[in-house]
């Protein structure tokens, strides 16, 4: 299910349709209509009237603030850069930069096999203070929800999205919809995780039978 945002700057019909051609290539482009979302109500604070980028409003919107990362200054401008791209293409006349800010190449720490069973201890004694009962399910929904993503491969997107209906614990197997690149796939679970998700949906079911989302707290 892609997200879906309202434009309504003097841009928000080409933005819609940009966004339509991209998808109906089979991009997912989440990540691309939030930024253009943000850029469109940002055109909407500023009053802006001309259908057009122009170099000086490129420059104004690529401005970055202190608390940004120049991973998310170049996914921002990344997709601003498209639509300017686009509009030149419906003789929109629009500016287009040659460069764009290089993020930051972060190296990944590899886990050991101590600090993986570290954490999954830590998380096991995880125990909420609070008495609200959306703390207390979501210290069960952790359980699963790492080891899922853990043992399956899951980006964070994927598991926190989805569905009940999705999750066949009777033969191991969950289906992902529209993962990256827009295709559904499927995974086959081991007998540890599939026992495990199967006792987590029962008492899922019990305690939120009309929730359709197989980890239903919001992360």
């Amino acid at each position: 299910m892609h997200k879906v945002y309202k434009y309504n700057s003097c841009f928000s019909e080409l933005i819609t349709q940009y966004i339509s051609e991209r998808r109906n290539s089979g991009f997912m482009f989440d990540n691309p209509a939030y930024w253009l979302y943000r850029f469109d109500q940002y055109c909407l604070d500023n009053k802006i009237q001309e259908v057009s980028i122009s170099k000086k409003l490129y420059q104004e919107w690529a401005s970055i603030s202190a608390s940004e990362t120049k991973v998310t200054q170049n996914n921002r401008l990344q997709a601003l850069r498209g639509l300017s791209v686009y509009l030149n293409t419906l003789g929109i006349i629009s500016y287009i930069p040659h460069v764009l800010p290089k993020a930051e190449k972060n190296v990944p720490y590899l886990m050991e096999d101590t600090d993986i069973l570290a954490f999954f201890e830590q998380l096991d004694r995880y125990n909420p203070h609070s008495t609200v009962n959306s703390f207390n399910r979501m210290a069960t929904e952790y359980k699963v929800l790492f080891r899922v993503i853990y043992c399956c491969g899951l980006r964070n997107n994927e598991a926190c999205s989805l569905k009940i209906k999705n999750v066949d614990t009777v033969h191991g197997v969950i289906t992902i919809i529209h993962s990256k690149g827009d295709k559904d796939r499927a995974i086959c679970l081991s007998e540890d995780v599939r026992k495990l998700c199967s006792q987590y949906k029962a008492w899922l079911v019990s305690l939120c039978p009309t929730s359709e989302w197989f980890f239903p707290g919001k992360y």
